[in-house]
This record gives C-alpha cells, sequence and structure tokens, in this order.
C-alpha cells in the first residue's frame, strides 16, 4: 500500500534481491532492457494485476486462492488507491475496462 506499490511497470522477477524502487526508475529500467532479457507488459488496467496476482501470490504458495478471492483482494486494493471501482467490485467482465491511470 502506498506511493510507489502500483507502479505501472512491475518489478522484474529475475532479480528478486532488488529492493522496491521508484516507478520511473522501473519504467526506465524497462525501456532500456537488452534484447533477449526477460521483462513484463506494465499494469494497464485491473485485469493486468489480477493476471499478476493470480499467478505470483501469496509468494510462498503462488496461485493457491480462489479466483473470488484474488478478485476481492484486488477490489480492495485498488479502492484503497483511490482506483473508480464499480458496484459489486472487479471480477472477470469488467477488469480490462478498469485503467490504473489517466492515458
Amino acid at each position: 500500500m502506498g506511493a510507489g506499490a502500483l507502479p505501472k511497470f512491475p518489478r522484474d522477477k529475475s532479480d528478486m534481491n532488488q529492493q522496491f524502487t521508484d516507478p520511473q526508475e522501473i519504467e526506465q529500467q524497462v525501456q532500456t532492457r537488452a534484447p533477449g532479457t526477460p521483462s513484463r507488459e506494465p499494469f494497464r488496467h485491473a485485469g493486468d494485476v489480477y493476471a499478476f496476482m493470480s499467478s505470483q501470490m501469496p509468494m510462498n504458495k503462488p496461485g493457491s486462492l480462489e479466483p473470488e478471492q484474488y478478485w476481492a483482494i484486488l477490489t480492495f486494493i485498488l479502492t484503497a488507491h483511490g482506483v473508480a471501482v464499480p458496484d459489486g467490485g472487479i471480477n472477470p467482465q469488467n477488469a480490462a475496462s478498469i485503467p490504473l491511470a489517466p492515458p
């Protein structure tokens, strides 16, 4: 939670010793990455965050929660970050229509 917790460009898992950094630094790292090195797509909308969460979290047992639990957690996190979340929360039908940042 808090500033920088939900960067447009997620951290590269190839360097798990990397400390949390400023989102602008992460974006610069992604843009200057050498061809062929590991990278991931940026978080553009709630569906991108769900895809990451549901495959990478929790850290000790990735993918172990039920889909409804991931959607509830995502709804909570984005609401806490001030993202406009539809009544009833985020779900597979509306996730791609919920932008994380202005275009």
